[in-house]
């Protein structure tokens, strides 16, 4: 077509010659760029061969997939006209697509193999698939960035899954005792080079380990002390120049004709993008600038997160898959907006959720593709929020922080409604004590403090604990009114999207993932709701299978009972058998794997898990169909016709 379009404008053209001679160029520069990559390819092919014969002797077999990294550009090719020799890229295009075993050794030789073997696959089909298609500077210069990351995780991160599956195989027979001593210090020894190549590499690497913190029992606690820092101490990475660049280029005026004051010095900063104090009209506002280029880079780490996923841990592919769908919204701040004051709108009109949370409205004409400018929520993270309680009880008790949370930690987890009770109850002992105090020091001050020289007593007023119970509660109920009645709700609401604000008002903030369900979505999984408050068995997988679509492999009613409760409701010894959730996930892809789960219903059970999470690091056990079950009903209640 390319040729054919060029042909026809030479002969419309007194540039006959001119446009013959430089499609001639072009035709031969393109084979002459494309010879090389392949004998390049054809090089990193001979070297990764060499190596993996190197460790035919290994003791330890890896099985991995060819995903899709052979060429597939000779159609594009045929399309460009270019009269392109595909036959010297058979090699490249008969890859196998079925599962080939390698023999790797368990040090870094075995490491090197692999590697080789991966980059042959990259360079090989991503080049020459590049010299293919002429791709643009700045897109061959994001891929040679994507194939710079991607190695530097794979040179990091793959000799230690390795290490990893090694000493899985030598502690089997061991004691637990021996196996957690063993277990630990591999966390000890690696969980820092993973802190320090997250940190640099940052992107969907720090989303990734924000998501991992959400639930204290997902990742040893090695790693889960750096991982819950990522929630909200991201390291910026714009200068002050260049803040002003993009907010200018955004808005399409400088920061002074806008903003009546704006901080270039970032108070905070997420995966994607960091944030910005501003005034306006003696209003305070927060906005958010987005990284350049970090879309592409996403993608590209996205991809190589799905490969380490198939091969290390395949039972959260079809989770990781919708969750990567929903991710790829957060980069339009404009949709962001709009979902924003869509939300804002639904829980502002009813003075219920307009007294407990909060949702920052969007200043619409400060908003673009890549700056998002909205009100400031004042307070603190809701977890730091909490752990200042804590520490105030601690102090009040006469222990340390740290001897507080390990008391917290010996005790069982308590249902929302005892821990509503405790912390009423101590309200109470504290007002009485503060009455008593002040009634004492009121007959102390009318009478001997009224005396020459006497010293002066203060009343005293403390302030009642946060009743952790009735905030959790809250966040429950909110996110069961997002979905059911709104049908717009926030799929992301980990601890660090949640503010605790001065008036003890939560606020709630980010609002880049907002799933949208229609309203027959909503009455399915409202069904689903139900069936999980009455524990009705049967019920639960003829929802989950005929009505929402939900299908795994064997189809076994047992595993989609057990599934549906876990993602939806509930993640007590009875569903999990003793399980962690990673071992509860591989044993349930072991025995029946899921095969189709549709989206808008992965990304309900993530609120869940994500809240249930939370509540889990308080030592609180909840059920969220408790919380979510009067919306249910109330739904179908409203429609008879759809609820039979």
């Amino acid at each position: 077509m390319l040729k054919a379009t060029c042909m026809r404008a030479a002969r419309e053209s007194p540039l006959q010659s001119l446009v013959q001679r430089q499609l001639q160029r072009t035709r031969f520069g393109v084979r002459q760029s494309a010879d090389q990559c392949v004998r390049h390819a054809s090089s990193l092919w001979t070297s990764a061969g060499r190596a993996i014969g190197q460790a035919r002797d290994a003791q330890l077999l890896v099985t991995t997939k060819a995903t899709g990294l052979w060429l597939s550009g000779s159609r594009d090719m045929r399309a460009l006209g270019m009269g392109l020799s595909i036959r010297r890229l058979s090699v490249m295009r008969t890859l196998p697509r079925e599962a080939w075993s390698v023999p790797i050794l368990g040090g870094l030789k075995g490491g090197r193999a692999m590697v080789l073997a991966a980059r042959a696959f990259v360079l090989g089909g991503g080049i020459v698939g590049a010299s293919y298609t002429l791709t643009p500077r700045e897109i061959w210069q994001q891929n040679l960035q994507a194939l710079s990351r991607s190695a530097r995780f794979w040179r990091k991160v793959f000799p230690i899954y390795l290490h990893y599956l090694l000493v899985e195989k030598q502690v089997a027979k061991l004691s637990d005792e021996e196996q957690d001593a063993a277990w630990n210090r591999l966390h000890d020894k690696y969980a820092s080079p993973v802190r320090d190549l997250t940190l640099s590499l940052k992107g969907f690497y720090i989303k990734s380990a924000q998501i991992v913190s959400t639930r204290d029992e997902l990742v040893p606690h090695q790693y889960l002390k750096w991982c819950k820092q990522m929630q909200d101490a991201v390291p910026t990475e714009l200068s002050a120049a260049q803040v002003r660049g993009l907010v200018e280029e955004s808005l399409g005026r400088k920061i002074e004709d806008v903003f009546d004051e704006f901080e270039f010095e970032p108070c905070g900063a997420a995966s994607i993008g960091q944030v910005h104090l501003a005034k306006r009209n003696g209003q305070e506002l927060v906005v958010k600038v987005q990284y350049p280029g970090i879309e592409a880079m996403f993608r590209a780490d996205m991809k190589t997160i799905r490969t380490f996923c198939e091969l290390a841990m395949p039972q959260h592919v079809p989770f990781l898959s919708e969750i990567e769908k929903q991710f790829l919204t957060e980069f339009d701040y404009l949709g962001e907006a709009c979902n924003l004051d869509l939300v804002w709108r639904n829980l502002e009109k009813d003075p219920k959720w307009k007294a407990k949370v909060k949702v920052p409205r969007p200043i619409m004409e400060l908003c673009s593709s890549h700056v998002l400018t909205m009100e400031r929520i004042p307070g603190k993270r809701f977890v730091d929020g909490i752990r200042d309680e804590f520490k105030t009880l601690a102090e009040m008790r006469g222990m340390t922080m740290e001897e507080f949370e390990e008391e917290q930690k010996r005790h069982a987890l308590q249902s929302v409604d005892v821990v509503k009770r405790q912390v009423s109850s101590a309200s109470r002992m504290i007002m009485m004590r503060d009455v008593l105090i002040n009634v004492c020091v009121g007959l102390y001050r009318y009478t001997i403090g009224m005396l020459p020289k006497m010293p002066e007593l203060e009343y005293v007023h403390h302030t009642s604990p946060i009743n952790l119970g009735s905030m959790i509660e809250t966040l429950l109920q909110v996110h069961g009114h997002e979905i059911f009645v709104d049908g717009s709700f926030n799929a992301d609401a980990h601890p660090g999207n949640i503010i605790l604000m001065p008036d003890r008002r939560l606020g709630l903030i980010d609002y880049g993932q907002v799933k949208h369900m229609s309203l027959e979505e909503r009455i399915k999984y409202a069904k689903l709701i139900v069936a999980l408050a009455r524990d009705d068995k049967v019920e639960i997988v003829r929802v989950a299978t005929e009505e929402m679509g939900i299908k795994t492999k064997h189809m076994n009613p047992d595993i989609i009972y057990l599934m549906m409760c876990f993602q939806h409701d509930r993640d007590s010894d009875d569903v999990m058998g003793g399980r962690n959730i990673h071992k509860f996930m591989q044993w349930m892809d072991e025995v029946d794997p899921v095969v189709k789960m549709p989206d808008s219903f992965v990304m309900a059970g993530r609120v869940s898990i994500l809240l249930r999470g939370m509540a889990n690091a308080f030592r609180i056990s909840l059920r969220t169909s408790t919380y979510w079950e009067p919306f249910a009903e109330a739904l179908l209640a409203q429609h008879p016709e759809a609820a039979q």
